[in-house]
């Protein structure tokens, strides 16, 4: 049998703190507050002398405090009533001070701490369908890793489910307000009919062009001393991903980046301001990080006016790359710009991440990067590996996969009902009933808590055991590399090619990755993607090829 939701457990002087504050403000304003909710007010109350004494602070209090309150009640009596309607709720993670408000503070200690990931889990964990709802401020949302739900939200009823009002108000001076990301219905089918005709396809010169950058990466790990992975990895992406697309490469590996470095910046601001949804409209990228979302319009705007001073007459339609097509089509520089931010997210990120954890996992378990090198030695020799050759490494796709599994970049989705829906599991006493979701309820369904369930991959699931995928016949809603359904990854054939190379030629340039004594253990990091939450350090040891 499930054990109970753990409730937030701040620290001890936090909580106090807040429960007494909470309690306080609860006696002062008993006589506004309807009889049906005062129980629940009154759960945590303490009257102390102090608060009474300044009788203007108390009647501001009061009735700001009190309307909320009666607000919030009023919202949650009308959603219930909805809910009973079409379904039932999932279980609520536990809160005691009104509002939520120590949910909400114990959710930031440990999102900042790096561990709102495994907290997430352990909820989903004591509940026997895997589906939990948190509340703060009057807003919920909905956490799950039922599979039959993600099912759900990514394919059967997927047109219940989007983007919705909050991504795209909180992402959208960022990443573009058509940026097929942030956006649903007709917007979201213009995105994805301006970029798919180059992201789904393999050009001739892909690998000449990635061989070209694993040169330059390749200069940075040959340093004779540990260097940090991600950072390099990310740029090495960001400058393969500019050249193929836009015919133009950002060469970040050089140094400062105004599209990378901006982008480090924002990343964790809007990701915070996520957990708050609608209450962070009012918390604008413009005023918390103004010059990051300056540098980086200037940076796209930059590349839009070199494209549009290209003369095309000198290249032939079929050796256009993205960004060319677009300009010979007029789309608007918004349209562009988004397109283009599209392809940095999505072409770049996903895969620096996975990037960098392989070479970790190779530099952390020995025998694993061995099996690696015998089977590029077998196949491919000495020579960069071909499109053809990669497709018989299959024990480095195991690896990726392994690694895909353990630490998804996009292992915690978030969407939003765009009307009122269900889920299939997850409600009632039991976690067998439907889920009632209302209309603008937010939804984040964990792609990385499913892959790390020990009840689908067994009790070794938290280990790193590529070995696991040899012959292995997975249900394919168990593993989610790339989405499924509608929103499924466009550029994924160019993404799985892209890993799979560089890491055959890691294997071929170096014959160990050492990882230095006394690094922190590894967290993940809670951004638009799930990244390392500290620095990779490892020392790459070249391969001594006069033997």
């Amino acid at each position: 049998m499930a054990s109970p939701i753990p409730s937030a457990g701040l620290p001890t002087t936090l909580a106090s703190n807040l429960t007494d504050f909470a309690g306080n403000v609860v006696n002062v304003i008993s006589p506004y507050i309807p009889d049906a909710i005062k129980s629940n007010l009154f759960a945590s109350s303490k009257l102390t002398q102090e608060m009474t004494k300044s009788w203007n602070w108390a009647a501001y209090s009061t009735l700001l405090i009190a309307s909320i309150y009666v607000f919030d009640w009023g919202a949650k009596s009308r959603r219930d009533k909805r809910l009973r309607d079409f379904g039932s709720p999932p279980p609520l993670v536990p809160f005691k001070a009104p509002f939520g408000i120590d949910l909400a503070v114990y959710s930031l200690y440990r999102f900042f701490k790096f561990t709102f990931f495994e907290l997430v889990n352990s909820w989903l964990e004591a509940v026997p369908g895997r589906t939990v709802e948190m509340r703060m401020f009057g807003t919920g949302l909905i956490f799950t890793d039922e599979p039959a739900n993600i099912k759900a939200i990514m394919s059967t009823e997927w047109s219940s489910f989007g983007r919705g009002e909050v991504t795209k108000r909180i992402w959208g001076d960022m990443l573009g307000e058509t940026q097929i990301f942030v956006v649903d219905g007709e917007d979201w089918h213009n995105s994805k009919e301006r970029i798919k005709g180059h992201v789904m396809k393999m050009r001739s010169d892909d690998l000449e062009i990635t061989e070209k950058h694993a040169q330059q990466l390749f200069k940075r790990f040959d340093v004779g001393k540990p260097i940090e992975v991600y950072d390099v990895a990310d740029r090495y992406q960001l400058d393969v991903v500019s050249e193929v697309f836009f015919g133009e490469s950002a060469d970040s590996l050089t140094g400062h980046h105004p599209f990378r470095d901006p982008m480090e910046t924002l990343h964790p601001i809007n990701t915070a301001r996520m957990l708050f949804g609608k209450n962070a409209y009012y918390v604008k990228d413009k005023y918390l990080a103004p010059k990051a979302l300056k540098e980086l319009n200037g940076y796209t705007s930059g590349i839009v006016d070199r494209a549009y001073a290209r003369d095309l007459s000198k290249k032939s339609p079929e050796d256009y790359n993205m960004l060319d097509d677009l300009v010979s089509q007029k789309k608007s520089v918004k349209d562009i710009k988004d397109s283009m931010m599209t392809i940095m997210l999505g072409g770049k990120d996903p895969s620096a991440i996975l990037i960098a954890w392989a070479i970790f996992l190779m530099g952390k378990y020995p025998n694993v990067m061995k099996k690696m090198q015998a089977e590029v030695a077998r196949v491919s020799g000495d020579k960069p590996p071909s499109a053809s050759d990669l497709k018989d490494m299959t024990y480095i796709r195991h690896v990726i996969n392994e690694t895909f599994r353990l630490y998804h970049p996009l292992g915690m989705n978030v969407r939003m009902a765009l009307k009122d829906a269900t889920l299939p599991i997850g409600g009632g006493k039991t976690g067998r009933d439907p889920v009632a979701v209302p209309k603008d309820t937010t939804i984040i369904y964990s792609l990385g808590g499913l892959q790390r369930r020990k009840d689908i991959y067994g009790d070794d699931a938290l280990e790193f055991r590529p070995e696991r995928w040899e012959g292995a016949n997975i249900n394919r809603w168990h593993f989610i590399p790339y989405n499924h359904g509608p929103r499924h990854c466009l550029g994924q054939k160019f993404g799985q090619q892209q890993m799979e190379y560089i890491l055959a030629r890691i294997c071929q340039e170096y014959q160990e990755i050492r990882i230095p004594a006394g690094q922190p253990e590894q967290q993940i990091r809670i951004e638009l993607n799930l990244k390392m939450a500290h620095p990779c350090m490892c020392e790459f040891v070249k391969k001594n090829k006069g033997n």
